[in-house]
């Protein structure tokens, strides 16, 4: 036991050492300190120092922890969420953070509880909370750029009416609109300044946003290059018929919100009536925790609820 909590404590110790060693290089970076390290070191050595032009995204500032992430090629698919989610902390940050809530949330369950079971449970629901909140900040994000978007199509039709060219267009986008529509078409502008063509930024646009509409839009504007066409009427089309979505959406999401509030009833009463339990007589609840067969109960009933939220979750999600 001794021991036990003894090795837990150092876990945690180094999660958290880790985690602020690595927030303290972010922090680092972002206040330009590391620039002037490497300008002063340059200008004493006089040593050349091999540039590439390849642009590279660096998974940590802990520059071990960055070889080590980049070495994980399953790694890849958070790290493409926490660039679809905007966010500026690299993906070390969010691992060592989820290391570090982890081993909180064992040492609590565990130690507090004395039971490893809980302590398990624990380390895996706070040292997901991280993950769960670059999702969050991903769908919100994404359904900000699905509004934005038709008002950033009526402008480029309006651009290209005027006699504007098509990039030209695009620049305007990213100058008029905010996050995440203005960075994004930020960047498109500037893979076609320095060279690459329009077909391909827009499709590594397609691969940093999670819009079905915008998959719509690249296809017409590569077809239109193709095959030529009236591409600011095909913009006002587009952007119409996604207004109309958006319309049918509102409707559908009206029409549902009853079923949805029944959902979140469901699923919360279980909680709420199990807390309440605890609270009023915390010897008649524990029954469900140290007993072998009030915990497989327990653990039957999770399973239960769980798949219950999952088809309710089926029902009330309607695609449009």
């Amino acid at each position: 036991m001794d021991t036990m909590i003894i090795i837990i404590g150092v876990v945690i110790f180094l999660s958290a050492l880790l985690l602020f060693g690595g927030l303290y290089s972010t922090l680092d970076r972002f206040t330009g300190r590391d620039t002037r390290r490497r300008l002063d070191g340059v200008s004493r050595e006089a040593v050349s120092e091999k540039i590439s032009i390849i642009h590279t995204r660096t998974l940590s500032y802990v520059p071990w922890l960055n070889n080590f992430l980049a070495g994980v090629p399953r790694l890849k698919n958070i790290d493409d969420n926490i660039k679809k989610a905007g966010s500026t902390l690299p993906l070390g940050f969010f691992v060592l953070f989820s290391l570090f809530l982890g081993s909180l949330g064992f040492f609590g369950g565990w130690y507090v509880a004395e039971n490893l079971l809980l302590g398990i449970l624990g380390a895996g629901f706070l040292g997901m909370i991280p993950t769960f909140c670059i999702l969050y900040k991903k769908k919100k994000r994404m359904e900000l750029f699905q509004r934005q978007f038709p008002d950033a199509l009526d402008l480029l039709s309006r651009s290209l009416r005027a006699g504007h060219s098509f990039p030209s267009g695009i620049k305007m986008v990213a100058e008029e609109f905010s996050d995440p529509i203005g960075s994004e078409f930020k960047e498109v502008s500037a893979e076609i300044y320095y060279g690459l063509n329009l077909p391909d930024a827009l499709k590594n646009l397609a691969k940093r946003v999670d819009c079905e509409d915008l998959g719509f839009f690249i296809t017409s504007v590569i077809i239109q290059r193709e095959t030529g066409g009236n591409l600011a009427e095909m913009m006002d089309s587009i952007a119409h018929v996604i207004r109309e979505r958006f319309k049918l959406f509102g409707k559908i999401k009206a029409l549902a919100a009853e079923g949805v509030l029944s959902a979140w009833l469901l699923s919360l009463v279980p909680f709420i009536v199990g807390g309440v339990i605890y609270f009023m007589n915390p010897r008649y609840f524990s029954v469900l925790i140290t007993d072998p067969w009030g915990r497989m109960m327990s653990i039957a009933a999770a399973v239960w609820l769980c798949m219950g939220i999952l088809i309710m979750r089926k029902m009330i999600k309607i695609k449009v």
